[in-house]
């Protein structure tokens, strides 16, 4: 074998070994996703969602704008607990559901209240949640792998029969985009709720 034909097999080899290497690299890296651990205090059974709606034309300028829509998997509370694994992007403008099996008589989806008018990191009582006239569902979000939660969850009787899940952050965290108006501290929604 002369110096030619050992250079032609070293670069055929060299060329297979890198069209292999290319084959097993995936097409893209995952995306980074963010470990949501709910503690939940008074809603052991319930079902807790997660969803990211926003509203049309984005005017809190929620980052990234897109998608403008995302449904996660719903989990159940066991042991005061529920964990939901999900697209670090989009949880600025995410919010939580909340579905309790004694709700009653209502004709939305509870939320969790994630802010008011009171600064994030806020601690509320459940008396200070039922006073609540203006809050909000949605997530200013997270750049971190993990992030742990507080909720806690009380009946709420809001006239006619109806009972609903008051679920509220404590402390507070972080939101973005406008309050809105509650029912005696409840949040809730028909479809999505739009931030």
């Amino acid at each position: 074998m002369n110096r030619s034909s050992a250079a032609r097999i070293i670069a055929t080899g060299s060329a297979v070994a890198a069209a292999l290497s290319l084959a097993i690299v995936p097409a893209h890296a995952a995306s980074p996703t963010t470990t949501i651990t709910l503690k939940v205090t008074g809603c052991e059974g319930c079902t807790i969602g997660v969803q990211r709606a926003i509203t049309g034309g984005n005017p809190s300028k929620i980052t990234p704008a897109k998608p403008t829509f995302w449904e996660g998997t719903s989990v159940k509370v066991k042991s005061g607990v529920a964990t939901l694994k999900v697209p670090t992007a989009n949880t600025s403008g995410m919010s939580f559901t909340i579905t309790a099996p004694w709700e009653s008589g209502t004709n939305f989806v509870s939320n969790i209240v994630l802010g008011s008018a009171l600064p994030a990191g806020s601690t509320v009582t459940s008396s200070q949640q039922a006073a609540t006239t203006k809050a909000t569902a949605c997530w200013a979000g997270t750049a971190k792998t993990a992030v742990t939660i507080k909720v806690q969850v009380a009946k709420a009787s809001l006239g006619g029969g109806a009972t609903a899940a008051s679920a509220w952050a404590t402390p507070t965290v972080a939101t973005v985009g406008a309050l809105a108006d509650t029912t005696k501290g409840t949040l809730g929604n028909q479809e999505a709720y739009y931030c």
